[in-house]
């Protein structure tokens, strides 16, 4: 997914939005609910019965009947279409009516928090983010969980991505999405950020024969 589609912003929402209305007549507490929605399961129970739905239309079901009247049957449908609508508003609420400012990359950004300092007055200080381009599905991964997330930011994501060609010509590839230091006043320690955010690599120089012309090296001595 891009970070940029449009499509793909209404849709994550929209996904959201139909998982709390399904669950919502189910189960009234927030956080077993929001744990529920989680659940990688329920995403598979979410997806079958899109497909149902699809197939009928007057499709009616115990977990669709989320309505005041408890006595009013409706068809599943109905959700499908309110979270349509509940989509659309919040990211007119977001960004305005104007549909091209709808990009995932505005709604979802990929969190990389610091550890205990991420929950402290000093999370600014030492926590970066970047542009997310897909969800838990994708490829290029940025899960977010609505029990723990920041709106849509995303918390987990390919970190490290690694390539190897087994040639003894080539060089593997690598990128971390931050850097390699832990130490926020060193330059290393966000200056990958960009990079990994743009798909780039580096090089991961291997054998005695190119290692001796290096001209930078650190020699560890016991």
């Amino acid at each position: 997914m891009s970070p940029n589609s449009i499509v793909g912003s209404i849709y994550m929402i929209w996904e959201e939005k139909l998982g709390h209305l399904i669950l919502k007549g189910i189960i009234q507490e927030n956080t077993l609910r929001e744990t529920v929605y989680d659940n990688v399961l329920f995403e598979h129970f979410l997806y079958k019965k899109i497909e149902q739905i699809e197939k009928d239309m007057g499709l009616q079901e115990h977990w669709c009947q989320n309505t005041p009247n408890k006595n009013e049957h409706v068809p599943c449908v109905q959700p499908l279409v309110l979270a349509f609508e509940q989509a659309i508003t919040e990211l007119n609420q977001l960004f305005g009516e104007n549909y091209n400012e709808w990009q995932w990359h505005r709604v979802s950004a990929k969190v990389l928090p610091q550890l205990p300092f991420s929950k402290t007055p000093l999370r600014n200080i030492f926590e970066r983010k970047s542009i997310n381009g897909g969800n838990r599905r994708t490829i290029n991964v940025g899960s977010f969980y609505m029990r723990q997330a920041r709106d849509y930011m995303s918390t987990q994501a390919s970190n490290l991505r690694f390539l190897v060609e087994l040639d003894e010509k080539s060089y593997p590839l690598f990128m971390l999405d931050s850097g390699q230091s832990g130490n926020v006043f060193s330059k290393h320690y966000d200056d990958m950020l960009r990079m990994h955010e743009k798909g780039e690599y580096i090089e991961v120089v291997t054998g005695q024969d190119a290692l001796k012309n290096l001209t930078n090296k650190i020699v560890l001595r016991n």
